[in-house]
């Protein structure tokens, strides 16, 4: 037995491996998509092949500004959802055990429930330009780069799945247990629990609305300067309106689930010290539940960041691989 805990206890050594491997096997993937060694010169190398050197560059800054934003996505996803799983496991592991598979029966039942109602209904959450389609069959797909098309429609999977999963993680840091000892310990997990999730969250659809702006922008490259800025600003638009949408979902599942939380502090912070001397103000400062509005505020800015990354900061970054 005790063999066994020693094991499973130094299993965690394991962690980095695991880390650098999920890194090489992603790395891998967007490098089938970008496949930068198909960037070569249409003719033998001569005088005369040097003039298609700038082309050959603009389309190698394009992939690779893609290439950045899917890496970044796809490895920020990854601890996404660990940290969604985590979240999950140190709520549940507050409550008893009827409870844990009633909140988790429940939660599971209201995610199964909600992709139910969008695919039967087959709403369209955010349509996606004609044009930017066509754009697409006229330049990528003509190319060794189309699997990066297949590659980007699978990240707009693993988008929903994560959000999905952010939301579930976000509602177990609503569950309670009643008559639980150290409530305010309770709470404080809670609390850092959800601050994970929001900090999770943005950095993932901070980098998908980046990683949308420079995939809508690629096919700009085959045209001419100055069609390729009539795509370069209709990749910005497009950006801007899936990251004004992310915000909207970012703030949908933080500000409510906060304020929930606050209540709930405050609630017991008056029940604590009704019958002593200490003020509710001073007993949250004391059990670190109190926030200060600087706090609050720069966490309701990372609920806007997904937004601002879709536009002046795609421009920002457009401006720094050019």
């Amino acid at each position: 037995m005790n063999y066994e805990r020693a094991l499973w206890s130094n299993a965690i050594c394991a962690a980095p491996w695991a880390a650098v491997v999920t890194v090489l096997v992603v790395t891998a993937v967007i490098d089938k998509a970008v496949d930068l060694g198909s960037l070569r010169f249409d003719q033998a190398v001569s005088i005369t092949a040097l003039t298609e050197l700038h082309a050959v560059s603009s389309h190698l800054l394009a992939r690779v500004a893609w290439a950045i934003c899917a890496l970044g996505f796809s490895l920020v996803t990854v601890a996404a959802i660990i940290t969604c799983a985590v979240v999950v496991a140190i709520c549940f592991g507050d409550l008893d055990i009827r409870k844990r598979w009633v909140v988790g029966v429940g939660i599971a039942s209201a995610a199964v429930f909600l992709v139910a109602v969008i695919v039967v209904t087959q709403v369209q959450l955010l349509s996606e330009p004609e044009v930017t389609s066509q754009l697409r069959e006229m330049t990528i797909r003509q190319t060794h780069a189309a699997f990066a098309i297949s590659t980007n429609k699978f990240f707009d999977r693993v988008f929903y799945l994560t959000f999905l999963l952010l939301l579930s993680a976000a509602s177990a840091t609503l569950t309670w247990q009643r008559n639980v000892a150290r409530s305010a310990e309770v709470l404080n997990r809670r609390l850092e629990g959800l601050q994970w999730l929001l900090y999770a969250g943005a950095a993932a659809l901070v980098l998908r609305a980046l990683e949308n702006y420079a995939f809508y922008r690629w096919p700009g490259v085959w045209l001419s300067p100055e069609m390729g800025k009539a795509v370069d600003r209709t990749a910005l638009a497009v950006s801007t309106a899936y990251g004004a949408f992310y915000s909207a979902l970012l703030v949908s599942l933080y500000v409510p689930t906060a304020l929930i939380i606050r209540v709930r502090a405050t609630l017991l912070a008056n029940q604590e010290t009704a019958c002593t001397g200490e003020t509710p103000e001073a007993w949250l400062l004391r059990t670190r539940l109190a926030a200060s509005p600087f706090q609050e505020l720069g966490r309701l800015f990372l609920t806007v960041a997904p937004l601002l990354a879709g536009g002046p900061f795609a421009k920002l970054f457009s401006a720094f691989v050019s």
